[in-house]
């Protein structure tokens, strides 16, 4: 990637999902495998699998939560 398109990247960034932030993360982390810099932003690299892992874990989670509530709702309309 290029450095005008990932300025444009930037300037154009709208993160509404979790999706959002899990593809921003993987552009990054490309840019800097492809770029070979990944030693020199190894501290930025760190907190970017962090934040990524958040974003799984906590959609994993909604995931839970909506399989949780479709089956109250189930056993609810049991009754």
């Amino acid at each position: 990637m290029d450095k005008e398109t990932t300025n444009n990247k930037i300037n154009y960034l709208e993160l509404n999902d979790l999706e959002d932030v899990k593809a921003l993360v993987c552009d990054v982390l490309t840019e800097c495998r492809d770029t070979g810099s990944m030693v020199e932003h190894s501290g930025r690299i760190c907190n970017l699998l962090q934040v990524f892992l958040k974003c799984y874990q906590l959609g994993y989670e909604i995931e839970k939560v909506k399989d949780l509530e479709k089956r109250l709702v189930a056993l609810e309309g049991k009754q």
